[in-house]
């Protein structure tokens, strides 16, 4: 009476076991797969950089954020815009945290750059870039040299920078400056990588998102330093065009490359926008690398020098007509028929 349901129970129990012999061997057939899948590393990720948005007909910053997924200060901070309202059509705009392809160039060192300046206009870092062109003196940087980027604009092209530059003065607080500008204090910190606490400096130069015109990441407060013509050349005249924040007279010289220094004399630029100065250069003056010594009197306190690396070009051809022979002929030549006459 017992033995037919014992025999069942017994037949359920050996194919319970059967089955669970027959799925761990499957497992063990499968488990070094699963282990190798598991440990092959995982495919290299593009370089993410920030996205180009350009702004179209209608469109406010609010609703560019939220079509990103991120804040209208995020994007206020990261393109340097005073006025979150000033969009125009067209304008290109800088998506904190988006995915893009980076863009790999060669960029050309320009009259009064720093590296601090390179690397706002390609949303890059000082680091990133002395690491590449393994850069000793990131500071000795001179115009006409060829750096190695990678732009995370999302363009090769470099992009303006805006704002203004503010020296910290004696007593000065982040509040303080930031009541004087009508600016938020979290916004001056985020654009000047400033750790909480907010501790400054007598001398110390913040960036301030304001639209007064291009911005350039210069030493203390010197605001501008541009040159033309440039490359230099023997026989050029020389225009330096300096501006500083704060009130003054600029000083300085152009040294050449067998050290011969020629003074400089500021006088305020016509157009109003700092102070210009013209230097003549010698037809044979030496060829090679120039120097722009830079400094200046404030009505505070002396300016900060500031240094400045030039590579020269390779002169020019200027001809000498030599009367007797009765056609252009080098110096060497006219040397040597005065010798005879």
């Amino acid at each position: 009476m017992f033995i037919a349901p014992a025999l069942a129970t017994i037949r359920r129990m050996m194919i319970c076991k059967r089955l669970l012999l027959l799925v761990g061997v499957v497992g063990l057939w499968f488990w070094p797969l699963a282990a190798v899948a598991q440990t092959e590393p995982p495919p290299p990720t593009p370089d993410e950089i920030p996205q180009v948005h350009v702004v179209q007909e209608g469109e406010f910053l609010v609703t560019i954020a939220e079509q990103y997924s991120t804040t209208a200060e995020a994007i206020q901070i990261l393109n340097n815009m005073a006025d979150p309202n000033a969009l125009y059509v067209g304008q290109q705009l800088l998506l904190p945290g988006a995915a893009g392809t980076a863009v790999p160039l060669v960029y050309t060192v320009q009259v009064g750059d720093t590296l601090a300046d390179i690397a706002a206009k390609f949303n890059t870092t000082t680091a990133d870039i002395a690491q590449r062109n393994s850069l000793i003196q990131p500071a000795g940087l001179v115009a006409g040299d060829a750096l190695t980027l990678l732009s995370r604009t999302g363009s090769a092209a470099p992009q303006v920078v805006t704002g203004t530059a503010h020296i910290v003065q004696r007593g000065e607080t982040l509040l303080a400056i930031a009541a004087t500008y009508q600016l938020a204090p979290p916004t001056i910190a985020a654009l000047n990588e400033l750790a909480y606490p907010y501790r400054l400096y007598e001398g110390q130069r913040l960036h301030l998102p304001l639209a007064e015109g291009e911005y350039h990441a210069l030493p203390a407060g010197w605001a501008r330093v541009a040159m033309r013509p440039w490359p230099i050349r023997p026989g050029d005249t020389v225009a330096v065009f300096v501006s500083h924040v704060e009130e003054g007279q600029p000083t300085g010289s152009l040294v050449d490359s067998a050290g011969e220094r020629h003074e400089m004399q500021f006088a305020p630029d016509p157009t109003g926008e700092g102070f210009v100065a013209l230097v003549g250069l010698d037809a044979f003056a030496p060829t090679g690398r120039y120097t722009v010594e830079l400094s200046g009197e404030g009505l505070v306190r002396p300016w900060w020098p500031f240094p400045t690396g030039v590579r020269g070009g390779h002169g020019r051809v200027w001809p000498a007509t030599n009367q007797r022979l009765g056609r252009v002929a080098p110096p060497a030549r006219l040397g040597s028929s005065r010798q005879r006459r």
